[in-house]
């Protein structure tokens, strides 16, 4: 007979709670494998600028100016019942642009223009834009629009100067 090897020594230990070695269903794997780092969110996008809009209550907006530039000899009663029947009965009306002058004739006071044919009634937004003074400035205007009698007056609600 010849000589015996010497066989490796196998110790049986009891395992413990959790070894991943021993953990059932591939836990040794699952141990070893760790997921990539998910990437960072991307960054929030900036918010979209908010004009600092200048606004009167709807039932505000139909009182007619005081000051004399804007009214002129217009009726400041006639002025503040096509303004109240503007507000009233028109639609909304967005327009931006700057606003130009007209004479002043009639009993409805309308000393401005928006585009070619609006005419923008003499109400107290319009004294707020010419004491900011806004005049000659481009801005986004909202407001209601109604026509009358082949004329389109403007009532403003709001306006935003356009170099905020």
């Amino acid at each position: 007979m010849g000589a015996l090897l010497p066989l490796p020594l196998l110790l049986m230990l009891p395992a413990q709670a959790g070894d991943a070695a021993t953990s059932p269903r591939g836990a040794t794997t699952a141990a070893a494998y760790q997921a990539p780092p998910a990437p960072p969110p991307p960054p929030p996008a900036p918010p979209a600028p908010v004009l600092p809009l200048v606004t009167l209550e709807l039932d505000a907006a139909a009182h007619c100016a005081r000051s004399q530039v804007l009214v002129g000899d217009g009726c400041s009663f006639t002025t503040g019942m096509t303004a109240r029947r503007v507000v009233d009965e028109g639609t909304p009306w967005t327009w931006a642009g700057t606003l130009t002058t007209r004479p002043l004739a009639g009993e409805v006071a309308a000393p401005y223009l928006a585009g070619e044919t609006d005419r923008i009634l003499a109400t107290e937004l319009l004294e707020v834009l010419l004491a900011a003074q806004h005049e000659g400035v481009p801005c986004l205007f909202i407001g209601r629009a109604l026509e009358i009698d082949g004329a389109t007056w403007v009532v403003l609600t709001a306006y935003a100067p356009a170099d905020t």
